[in-house]
């Protein structure tokens, strides 16, 4: 039995993962469906809207929609391939062609993190190229309309505040 030889480079640091900002999206997203269809009364919505203005980490917002630096990337999706215990039959052209098709999304850095914590946890075998690629539209999505949604809030509140 051989023991494996440590990498001269050492093992990266792991980048932030969003998990919170996971959890703030999904709710932000719930809140904006809230207020298209007018769910509850005005004030009630009112109220949600102040209570999710008022814990806005806005400055966690602006990280988590940075678009992705390729290295940071290549940690994600490194960590990803590496987390699978049969490894794919061309490791050099799978990352590489991985991270090409990851870089031409332009995706924010939330969005690297989220797609691959979520195809870890999905997929029982390492995902094709096209599976990672379709996470990573949806978490796209996901972080796109929430911070979209979460720099108009206090916008929509002065709305459903104009309209009663």
């Amino acid at each position: 039995m051989t023991t494996p030889v440590p990498s001269r480079r050492g093992d990266p640091a792991p980048p932030p993962e969003y998990r919170d900002f996971e959890v703030l999206a999904q709710d932000l997203l719930a809140l904006r469906v809230s207020c298209l269809n007018q769910a509850s009364s005005p004030e009630k919505l009112i109220e949600r809207l102040d209570a999710v203005a008022a814990r806005l980490p806005m400055a966690e917002l602006e990280i988590a929609g940075a678009r992705a630096e390729r290295a940071e990337a290549m940690i994600h999706l490194g960590l990803l391939v590496k987390c699978y215990p049969v490894g794919v039959q061309d490791a050099k052209v799978f990352g590489r062609l991985l991270i090409d098709d990851v870089m031409a999304l332009e995706p924010q850095s939330a969005a690297v993190a989220i797609a691959c914590r979520r195809c870890r946890l999905k997929h029982n075998f390492m995902p094709s190229i096209a599976e990672v690629v379709t996470e990573l539209r949806g978490t796209i999505s996901l972080v796109t309309s929430a911070l979209e949604f979460a720099g108009r809030i206090r916008a929509e509140r002065d709305r459903l505040a104009a309209d009663r």
